[in-house]
């Protein structure tokens, strides 16, 4: 029943206009089976050229990824830049 609904739901949106102002989120108004309700968090590694990345003690990947820790529940100690 919840599949069907939410077809209908998804094929109503495709006749509104563009631009009516109602946005609606997908995730708002149907429900997948096999979703998880806890939201995952992950944190992406980029790698390149030699030479031509971030240079060692980059101010801004080491604060990314101490807030990153620490809104997992996980603070680090604060460190000092060289």
């Amino acid at each position: 029943m919840r599949r069907v609904l939410a077809a209908i739901a998804v094929g109503l949106m495709g006749l509104a206009p563009a631009g009516s102002g109602a946005a609606v989120r997908v995730k708002d108004i149907a429900k997948v089976d096999g979703v998880r309700r806890n939201q995952l968090i992950g944190y992406g590694l980029v790698v390149g050229l030699n030479g031509t990345g971030d240079k060692t003690g980059v101010a801004f990947t080491t604060q990314s990824t101490a807030n990153l820790l620490e809104r997992l529940g996980c603070p680090c100690p604060p460190t000092t830049s060289s």
